[in-house]
């Protein structure tokens, strides 16, 4: 078990930020690749779902 902590955190208007060393999921148990630092979408607009690619930027 690694001693480095998960940061997770919401920009206000803008995705959900995770760090550190965490395992991703789709809804049928398949791990997601991801680096250490990633970021979720919050809005549903990603066309990368489950991550974020700035698509909100676009519908504000």
């Amino acid at each position: 078990m690694s001693d480095q902590k998960v940061h997770i955190f919401r920009k206000p208007t803008g995705p959900i930020v995770v760090q550190g060393p965490v395992s991703l999921t789709d809804h049928l148990g398949n791990e997601l690749k991801h680096g250490t630092k990633f970021s979720l979408c919050s809005c549903g607009s990603s066309l990368n779902m489950p991550f974020c690619d700035g698509s909100h930027k676009e519908s504000s």
